[in-house]
């Protein structure tokens, strides 16, 4: 892109990616925001395009309009759809006439099926994730069940391999037990009714859990046995040769940096000690925490066979990763909030959205919470596809994790209907 181009296309996509912010919502002032945003940011690319084919965006003493650069730099086959914005726009700024919520929706998705044109013939550069629509924006909503009827709290849902496990509360006490359903339909209470166990998580042959009085809980499914590997921190994770860890240098708490316990030399290894390190997971090749590093979280990196390493930094102003098959989604913070999905390798980011929360990666899904107004949604897309497959609505806000995804379906948990939260199973 030529020189004289790139701070109007900069400023462009700026206001395109604030469009996006008001773009799923329905208030007033967030249609407003949407057609305002779209207009001027799209004068700013055509303005780019036109500079970047070498010619002048000057008419005398005054730059050129919206519509004489859509014709200096066009034609394009979506060029209608700009038009039509920009009489909305007309109408609004200089007569106060309002555009409902639904047509702001179809103005965004048309402009950005012209904006992905311009860029592409005009600039070389591809659509950003971050603006991009959301396919099905009319969800498919399946029919739910629970997952194991209680009249009990339900909390901290994970599953691999056909295994689910989750907290749930025990009978006239405050305590939690962990449970795990097994593929043959087997319901098992795995804490000893003298303990107070949550957060399980699973590899689909073992459970590891936050002992509530601090340590590391160890369950082997097929031998159903049960062994305590620390008596101070909790589990963030496990595969089938390591459990990520946290908070062993701190009795009865968690925090004070990751730990990685391997399961066949039987051995722990801290790989950071930052007290603000945290939510640790593993792929086969890499653990991948976040850590506070002055003036933002950020997300690390190390290779599983390198622990010596200097952990590479993966992507910044971000908590709660979650990894599979060569990516990493995380919940930004800051400017960056929503929900992102980048490489494992170089950190190009790959997908994202907006008002999304505590994503769960598995393959080509991603499972996330998803705001929409001030209830919440529990969400399924397709990050290689882009496009939204299914969500059940107004599920709440989880005491413990957020939606994931297992064999054939997503579990979350939602209090929809009931006085204590329960899991939910949503077939995909």
């Amino acid at each position: 892109m030529k020189p004289a181009a790139r701070a109007f296309f900069r400023t462009g996509m700026i206001s395109l990616e604030h469009a996006s912010h008001h773009y799923d919502k329905s208030s007033e002032a967030d249609v407003v925001q949407v057609v305002l945003s779209l207009d001027f940011g799209i004068e700013m690319l055509l303005k780019a395009a036109v500079l970047n084919n070498g010619r002048t965006i000057m008419k005398g003493t005054k730059s050129m309009t919206l519509l004489e650069a859509l014709k200096d730099a066009g034609p394009y086959k979506n060029g209608s759809t700009v038009e039509i914005l920009h009489e909305r726009r007309n109408s609004l700024q200089h007569f106060a006439q309002q555009t409902d919520a639904a047509t702001s929706r179809d103005l965004y998705e048309g402009a950005i099926l012209f904006v992905e044109e311009l860029l592409t013939d005009n600039l070389n550069e591809k659509l950003p994730p971050l603006v991009r629509v959301p396919s099905g924006r009319v969800y498919v909503v399946p029919s739910t069940d629970l997952l194991a009827p209680a009249d009990v709290l339900q909390r901290d849902v994970d599953t691999d391999a056909g295994v689910v496990v989750w907290a749930q509360g025990v009978p006239g006490s405050n305590a939690l037990a962990v449970h795990a359903r097994l593929p043959s339909g087997e319901i098992r209470q795995l804490t000893p009714n003298d303990e107070f166990e949550y957060m399980p998580h699973t590899n689909g042959r073992a459970v590891v859990a936050y002992r509530q009085s601090g340590g590391v809980v160890y369950y082997d499914l097929e031998k159903d046995s049960r062994e305590v590997l620390s008596e101070t921190g909790g589990p963030t994770d496990v595969n089938e040769e390591w459990i990520a860890a946290q908070g062993l240098s701190i009795e009865g708490g968690l925090g004070g940096g990751v730990w990685l316990y391997n399961l066949s030399a039987k051995k722990w290894t801290q790989v950071t000690e930052s007290a603000s390190s945290s939510s640790a997971c593993l792929s086969s090749q890499y653990a991948v925490w976040s850590e506070f590093v002055e003036p933002e979280h950020v997300l690390m990196r190390k290779p599983l066979n390198a622990l010596d390493e200097e952990p590479t930094v993966l992507a910044r102003g971000a908590v709660h990763p979650s990894v599979s098959d060569g990516r990493v989604a995380y919940d930004g913070r800051g400017d960056v909030e929503g929900i992102h999905i980048i490489s494992i390798e170089s950190g190009e980011e790959l997908y994202s959205v907006p008002n999304g929360s505590f994503a769960h990666l598995k393959g080509s899904l991603v499972a996330y919470l998803l705001k929409e107004g001030e209830s919440y949604w529990a969400v399924l897309d397709d990050v290689v596809r882009g496009e939204r497959i299914m969500g059940s609505g107004n599920v709440g806000f989880p005491v413990g994790r957020g939606p994931v995804i297992g064999e054939g379906a997503v579990f979350y948990e939602s209090v929809t209907g009931r006085t204590q939260h329960a899991i939910f199973r949503m077939p995909i």
